[in-house]
């Protein structure tokens, strides 16, 4: 198994520190330097390290991260023989041509509609931070080949086939780079956009896994084990299994956070969802309620009382139920409960994550997982998560909270 030779949240270079991360891993006959940009979108680079040369995979792009990755390169005082750019294309522009491989069919991907359109909101947000500048024309390499840098094997395969034309890459027998690094979260819906992407992502997975590498990473996120593969694995079985099982979204989102209660990412499901379930039409009452949600969590969010008055029906019979109690009528729900629980934070923020809407003509009830993130009065960020049940009427074209029932979260 690989052994972790440094672990450096910032590394001296001169008289500055570096502002990004680095992990130097050895990996027998050569050695994988994992950088990640402290800059915007976190992007990660590697170095790739043999007896005599280097080879670099996906330079930064931003201008801070570009200088200080050259100033650690440099310091490994071996010549560069290779720069992969492989989904990454910025950052180029001062690199010889006879330097840059990209796969084929990059190069006029990186010229089309859909790329060069990122590239361009890129700019417009980003500005001169990001170095965007046209590099010279790159060579090609083909899909399903193996070359030798550095003297480190490295064999291309085609990446997950909902992906840009970019590969996955084998190195050296014992690392194994895709596009996101592996991890215990939430898949997004930039990673799985539909459901051929379910198959594609999956395939990509199993075949990373019979690789047995000691370690895998990605142009995003942390290094993983092969713990984490077989994990997502797992995970993807069962999003196929709720594809088959359930015929909208908001069940699927529901079921998918219920099996997996206590994984980070919850926020994700929702939009993962609506990717996998496109044929779904906009059902008018469903969004009003909606709506209705997202006002309550704003009116706990900010403390509203003229918010939350609009929400819940004009009535002395309407009742919350949680952890600290039963509120009857809307003076003591909004009193006593959301003035003496929320009211002394400064900063507070409660998010629904998956919701399922059931309408039954007048009536109708939301089930929904909650994510909610304070700062307690020692100034430390906190977050607390748990389930509930809106029961709502429709008053006058309407709709209204008339109960609403607090649960704790799963216990593992």
């Amino acid at each position: 198994m690989f052994t972790l030779l440094l672990l450096l949240i910032t590394f001296t270079t001169g008289a500055q520190t570096m502002k990004g991360s680095l992990e130097v891993f050895d990996m027998g006959t050569y050695k994988l330097h994992i950088y990640t940009s402290a800059e915007a979108m976190a992007d990660v680079s590697a170095i790739i390290e043999g007896d005599k040369e280097l080879v670099i995979l996906e330079q930064p792009s931003f201008v801070k991260s570009i200088r200080e990755f050259n100033e650690y390169t440099q310091k490994l005082n071996k010549p560069v023989s290779k720069i992969i750019a492989n989904y990454h294309t910025g950052g180029l522009a001062e690199y010889p041509a006879n330097k840059v491989v990209m796969m084929k069919g990059m190069p006029e991907f990186e010229q089309g509609e859909i790329y060069s359109g990122m590239l361009k909101n890129f700019a417009n947000i980003f500005g001169e931070a990001m170095d965007l500048r046209p590099h010279k024309k790159t060579k090609t390499i083909e899909f399903n080949s193996k070359q030798q840098w550095a003297g480190v094997n490295f064999v291309f395969t085609a990446g997950a086939k909902s992906d840009f034309p970019a590969a996955s890459i084998f190195i050296g027998d014992k690392a194994y780079y895709s596009h996101f690094a592996p991890a215990k979260v939430h898949f997004n819906s930039m990673q799985i956009p539909d459901r051929n992407a379910v198959d594609a992502v999956l395939t990509e997975l199993k075949y990373a896994q019979s690789t047995q590498s000691e370690l895998f990473f990605g142009s995003h996120g942390t290094p993983a084990k092969i713990d984490v593969v077989h994990f997502q694995i797992e995970y993807l079985e069962y999003v196929k299994m709720l594809l088959d099982k359930c015929d909208n979204a908001d069940t699927f989102s529901q079921q998918l956070i219920a099996a997996y209660p206590q994984l980070t990412g919850a926020t994700n499901v929702r939009a993962l969802a609506k990717g996998l379930y496109p044929e779904e039409t906009a059902n008018t009452e469903k969004e009003k309620i909606r709506m209705l949600l997202n006002n309550y969590t704003k009116s706990i969010s900010d403390v509203d009382r003229s918010l939350a008055r609009t929400i819940w029906a004009d009535t002395e019979d309407i009742s919350i139920i949680n952890g600290t109690g039963q509120y009857f009528g809307f003076n003591s729900i909004f009193n006593d409960f959301i003035v003496n629980s929320f009211g002394e934070l400064s900063e507070r923020k409660l998010s629904s994550v998956s919701e399922v809407i059931n309408v039954y003509g007048d009536m109708a009830y939301i089930q929904f997982y909650w994510v909610f993130d304070r700062k307690d009065k020692e100034g430390i960020m906190r977050q607390n998560k748990g389930r509930e049940t809106l029961i709502c009427r429709k008053i006058n074209d309407e709709w209204k909270i008339y109960h609403i029932h607090y649960s704790g979260m799963p216990r593992d």
